[in-house]
């Protein structure tokens, strides 16, 4: 697995804090711990692990998400305090997803969780919109 974290800063403990800065929505503490919203969770992990070279490996303290708006207030700091424990269930949703499709009888569902509003990112390519109502949207 390769990542490029936006910013990863040093606690005065030696703790790492994983920053991810976004301009739309920033994803929640229990998207992250439900595994909809990963990319976090797991470059903390990667962190933890030493995939980072500059960083080397290091324990993580933090989750940070900066929701950059503009405006005023101009951001909002989001913190996801206990971060390893967020990290380990992000490993540990990708293990158990590999041993599913390790299987060549598991199917590639397009929304695995279909009440997750907005799931997927390729929801338009499933016509998503066309089989939730069961009308011919083409």
């Amino acid at each position: 697995m390769t990542a490029r974290a936006d910013r990863v800063d040093t606690l005065a403990d030696g703790r790492a804090v994983v920053i991810d800065y976004k301009t739309g929505q920033a994803p929640s503490k229990a998207q992250m711990a439900a595994g909809y919203r990963p990319q976090l969770p797991l470059e903390a992990a990667m962190v933890a692990g030493g995939a980072f070279a500059e960083v080397g490996p290091r324990a993580v303290g933090l989750i940070e998400v900066w929701q950059l708006k503009g405006g005023n207030p101009p951001g909002v700091i989001k913190e996801i305090p206990d971060a390893a424990a967020v990290a380990d269930g992000a490993v540990d949703g990708v293990k158990r997803l590999l041993g599913k499709y390790a299987d060549q009888a598991q199917p590639y569902l397009s929304s695995p969780n279909p009440r997750q509003a907005g799931y997927g990112d390729y929801d338009h390519l499933a016509r998503v919109g066309e089989w939730a109502d069961g009308g011919d949207k083409s």
